[in-house]
C-alpha cells in the first residue's frame, strides 16, 4: 500500500478501498467485505489487542496514509476459519 501511495499517489487517493486477494475472493463469493486477521495482521501490522497501529504511525510512514486505517482498510476483521457469510447467487 505504502508503494502505491509513494509511486501512484494518484492511484491511492482514487481508491475508495484497499483490498487483500484473500479477502476480495471471500467478498465476491458472499457478497461481504470481512477481512481475515491473518492477513491484517501480517500485512498491516493489526493485532487482536491493540488493532492497527496509530493514524500517527501511519503519517510518519507517508502523510498521505494517515487516515488509511478508517478510509482505505475500514471493514470487520475475523479469525481464519470464522464463517464469512453464505454463498451469493452471483
Amino acid at each position: 500500500v505504502m508503494q502505491i501511495a509513494e509511486e501512484a499517489p494518484h492511484i491511492y487517493e482514487a481508491a475508495d478501498r484497499i483490498i487483500e486477494a484473500a479477502d476480495w475472493i471471500v467478498y465476491q463469493l458472499c457478497g461481504s467485505l470481512k477481512r481475515s486477521n491473518c492477513t491484517a495482521g501480517y500485512k498491516a501490522m493489526w493485532s487482536e489487542k491493540a488493532g492497527y497501529p496509530s493514524d500517527d504511525f501511519f503519517e510518519k510512514l507517508n502523510p498521505s496514509m494517515k487516515t488509511i486505517t478508517k478510509d482505505k482498510l475500514a471493514g470487520s476483521i475475523h479469525s481464519v476459519g470464522e464463517k464469512a457469510g453464505s454463498l451469493t447467487e452471483k
